[in-house]
C-alpha cells in the first residue's frame, strides 16, 4: 500500500493536482476494500461535480489533463459525497470530508489523506507567498474585513495601503 507521502507525489503537479490518476487511485482500492467500481464512474462522479468556471484552472500538460489544486479545494467535498451517494454510503449533511471511508478502507482513506494533505500545503505556501509579496496573508484579510464589518476587497486595499503606503497621483497633462 502506497504511503501518503508517495500518493501526494503521483498527484501533484506543481501548482495541479493529476485528479484522473487520483480517480483511478480511488476506483482501484474502493473495488479492493467495499466494492466494484470502474474509474469511468469515479471520472464522471469527478465531472459532474465541476462547474463551468472550474474549467479556467484545468491544464493540458502534454496531452494529460490536470486540475489546478483551487479546484480540488472548491469542489473535492462535494466530490467525496457524491461518490459516497454512488457507492450507496451515507455521508450525513454535515459530516466531515470522507468520513463515511471506515477503518476496513485504509487504501481508499490515504488516498483522501493525500488530496487533502496537497490542497492544505498548497494553500500554505500560497498564503506565505501572499505575505511575503503583500504584507499579509489572505487569512488575515478576511480576519481584519470581518472585524472592521468591510468587504474582504475593501480591507485587501486598506490593508496593501498601510503595507505599502501612497502612490502621489499625478495630474494627466
Amino acid at each position: 500500500m502506497d504511503t501518503v507521502e508517495t500518493l501526494k507525489s503521483k498527484f501533484r503537479i506543481g501548482d495541479c493536482i493529476d485528479m484522473y490518476a487520483a480517480n483511478a487511485a480511488i476506483a482501484l482500492a474502493i473495488s479492493e476494500e467495499l466494492k466494484p467500481l470502474s474509474e469511468s464512474s469515479v471520472n464522471a462522479i469527478w465531472q459532474s461535480v465541476l462547474v463551468p468556471e472550474d474549467f479556467q484552472y484545468v491544464v493540458d500538460q502534454g496531452g494529460k489533463t490536470i486540475f489546478g489544486v483551487s479546484i480540488i479545494f472548491h469542489r473535492f467535498a462535494e466530490f467525496a459525497d457524491a461518490l459516497a451517494e454512488d457507492l450507496g454510503l451515507d455521508h450525513g449533511e454535515d459530516s466531515i470530508v470522507g468520513e463515511w471511508i471506515s477503518d476496513s478502507m485504509p487504501k481508499t482513506r490515504a488516498i483522501f489523506s493525500a488530496l487533502l494533505d496537497v490542497t492544505m500545503e498548497y494553500l500554505s505556501e500560497m498564503s506565505a507567498m501572499f505575505k511575503k509579496e503583500g504584507g499579509t496573508s489572505p487569512g488575515e484579510v478576511l480576519i481584519q474585513s470581518l472585524v472592521a464589518g468591510e468587504s474582504y476587497e475593501q480591507t485587501a486595499t486598506r490593508v496593501h495601503n498601510q503595507a505599502h503606503g501612497l502612490r502621489e497621483v499625478k495630474p494627466k497633462d
